[in-house]
Order: structure tokens, then sequence, then C-alpha cells
């Protein structure tokens, strides 16, 4: 059980890790990705 929930808190951590890496790349490119489009 124990282990399992370690498990699943590190699944957790990571999945919002990369959520708020997409949020800030989502921030601060649109205006790179608009000047090369």
């Amino acid at each position: 059980m124990i282990i399992g929930w370690a498990y699943f808190m590190a699944g957790v951590m990571t999945v919002d890790a990369l959520l708020l890496g997409l949020l800030l790349l989502n921030v601060k490119w649109p205006k790179h990705w608009k000047r090369n489009g």
C-alpha cells in the first residue's frame, strides 16, 4: 500500500510538473511562434 501510494504521488507530481511546463511554454513562446509563422 505504501509503495503504491509513493508511486501515485510521484505520478501526480510528474503530471503537475509537465502541466506547469506546458503553461510556461504557452506563456513564453506564442510571440516567437507568431513571428516565425
